[in-house]
């Protein structure tokens, strides 16, 4: 429980990955990648619920030997095109009953097995002190946004931001982040305004580098295995 609400902690785990087939389940110096997130949301203390949401019944069953509960979504909501927002939608929808109030919602990437529940607590500690019910997790930019250009309509750039600051020290700039897709934690009802998760003035949640890498390629997946074989990872 968290200010007096339920916690969902919401995996998110198709069977389609193109990157990595079955990346989801993939072996993970000897655990299913998957099953680092589950753990995470299970050893928070703040967290209620941990439920795996799939189009896939082998991941369900891997979920539910790590201690997740199931949620199997229809295949309209696993394809390529498929937002995390609609998948969010259905599992409030099949998760909560609509005269049951609101709740929080901590979406948990499986391709972010770095992520831990040290990581999930301080995220709640955090936003608990910037009395904020909206975080996201992210990781330093590696190059300041005010320095990109994007092309317009005719065919010539112009700024990204919209700032005179392009050619500035990168000293002199503002700190830049960018989401890591580790950690979002926000409540029904603010989700439920606008449909998607909450995008205006989250409290930051910042994770080092290190720790931010979200499993895409196999290249991705043995420089986790390599970081988990030095000891970052904990365990």
């Amino acid at each position: 429980m968290y200010r007096n609400l339920p916690v969902i902690a919401l995996i998110t785990a198709r069977g389609g990955s193109k990157g990595i087939p079955r990346k989801n389940i993939r072996d993970l110096n000897g655990l299913p990648m998957m099953a680092y997130s589950i753990r995470a949301g299970l050893e928070c203390p703040t967290v209620d619920r941990v439920v795996v949401s799939s189009d896939d019944r082998e991941i369900l069953s891997v979920g539910e030997r790590f201690g997740a509960e199931s949620l199997l979504r229809p295949a309209a909501l696993a394809t390529d095109e498929s937002s995390s927002d609609i998948v969010i939608d259905h599992a409030f929808q099949q998760l909560v009953e609509k005269n049951d109030g609101d709740c929080y919602m901590v979406l948990l990437q499986p391709t972010s097995p770095l992520r831990d529940a040290d990581d999930i607590a301080a995220a709640f500690s955090l936003m608990d002190a910037a009395d904020s019910n909206n975080l996201i997790s992210v990781c330093p930019a590696r190059d300041h946004p005010y320095y990109a250009f994007v092309e317009s309509g005719d065919g010539t750039l112009v700024k990204a931001c919209s700032t005179d600051r392009v050619y500035r020290r990168r000293q002199d700039l503002p700190r830049a982040y960018v989401p890591n897709g580790a950690i979002y934690i926000f409540t029904r009802s603010r989700f439920q305004s606008t449909g998607a998760i909450p995008s205006h003035a989250p409290v930051p949640y910042v994770m080092p580098l290190e720790k931010s890498l979200d499993v895409d390629t196999p290249e991705d997946l043995e420089v986790v295995r390599s970081i988990m074989r030095s000891g970052h990872e904990g365990r």
